[in-house]
């Protein structure tokens, strides 16, 4: 889901993990936790039920400082948030606001494109430590080859398949193994016969053209 510049992902753990993981990933990258909120426990301290929904507010001043001096409005929306919640089917979500979005509603925040790109490229990183109980993600550097990233057959064994396509996540199936591609961008890589090792370019571009 993007809406309004609402990020949400499903997490493959309980909302108690999720948050947990969540807490942890965000300390891992250096940041603060300001305050953990518990709305489910504050619904019920006034006799209401709520599904669990749990509020992470955390930040740096090394990453919030650089925007707010462009903008200072943009104090109303730091530090981060992060918000764990369990929809009416059981499913778990984690949601947070897209840096870009934030700057945007501000003006803009001129001059400040890095640091929205850092803040995105971290939020993304812990998102995902947050919901993801193992990646499979096969990518390139600098137009360099290609390489997969391995993980040991008993985590495999112990994560839940979920069955579920979500943003920047596509799944699909190899024999019972669920395998997760994970995207957060593109690149040009140009020739596309130079990303195999091993095989004559001349073979790829002749494979490429019988199956294009």
């Amino acid at each position: 889901m993007d809406r309004d510049g609402l990020i949400t992902i499903q997490s493959r753990y309980t909302p108690k993990e999720t948050i947990q993981r969540l807490e942890t990933a965000v300390k891992s990258k250096g940041m603060t936790v300001f305050a953990h909120i518990d709305h489910a426990a504050g619904a019920a301290e006034v006799g209401m039920a709520l599904r669990p929904t749990d509020l992470l507010i955390f930040g740096s001043p090394k990453g919030g400082t650089p925007l707010m001096q462009s903008a200072q409005t943009i104090g109303i929306d730091l530090p981060l948030k992060g918000l764990v919640w369990e929809d009416a089917e059981g499913h778990v979500w984690l949601s947070y606001n897209d840096p870009a979005w934030i700057a945007q509603r501000h003006a803009g925040a001129a001059g400040m494109r890095a640091a929205v790109q850092t803040m995105t490229g971290a939020l993304n990183a812990i998102a995902a430590e947050a919901t993801s109980a193992a990646i499979m993600a096969l990518g390139a550097s600098a137009g360099i080859g290609l390489g997969l990233g391995s993980i040991s057959t008993s985590a495999l064994a112990k994560a839940a398949k979920l069955r579920v396509q979500a943003p920047y996540w596509y799944r699909f199936n190899v024999g019972e193994a669920e395998i997760t591609v994970v995207s957060d961008g593109w690149q040009m890589l140009g020739d596309p016969s130079n990303s195999f090792l091993g095989v004559p370019k001349v073979e790829v571009r002749k494979e490429l053209t019988e199956t294009s």
